[in-house]
């Protein structure tokens, strides 16, 4: 969020800026809903003994795992949808609308956590499909917002 929020504001694109940090605003703030409406856990919580440990990692991993179970044990359900994809999916959005010279590099980072959301068992594939849609729901809704306030209230000064 830094690096795009950051190359908009400092290149001058401030409609763009504005638009990125509402869709952020509200894409988090509708996925933060979505938690309190579908109580959802993980696969790493409701399939936890179908970890399967080993290697010479198996101390350090055992750990991680356990200090992970203890971390998380404040914020029981909060799977569907999935904000790491949504977040990272509306990142490379604006990448592609506003910084093509780093969008591939946000394509690789972004199909990168999709598929390591599924594999590292924090999210279910419906999970990573309700992220792509909200990312892509928020976008149109902020764009909208901020046209819609350009035409009643005026430019936003930022």
């Amino acid at each position: 969020m830094i690096l795009v929020s950051g190359a908009l504001y400092f290149k001058n694109k401030k409609d763009a800026f504005n638009n990125y940090i509402l869709c952020f605003v509200l894409g988090n703030v509708i996925g933060f809903i979505f938690y309190t409406i579908v109580p959802a856990i993980g696969p790493w919580a409701v399939n936890a003994k179908d970890f399967v440990i080993s290697g010479s990692l198996v101390e350090l991993t055992e750990r991680i795992f356990k200090e992970k179970q203890f971390l998380f044990q404040h914020i029981p359900r909060d799977v569907f949808p999935s904000m790491h994809t949504a977040n990272t999916v509306l990142f490379m959005i604006f990448t592609f609308k506003f910084e093509k010279k780093i969008f591939w590099i946000t394509l690789i980072v972004t199909v990168g956590l999709i598929i390591s959301c599924v594999y590292l068992k924090y999210h279910y594939v419906i999970d990573i499909f309700a992220g792509i849609f909200l990312a892509f729901f928020v976008y149109y809704l902020g764009c909208f917002i901020n046209r819609f306030w350009e035409k009643k209230v005026g430019k936003i000064q930022s």
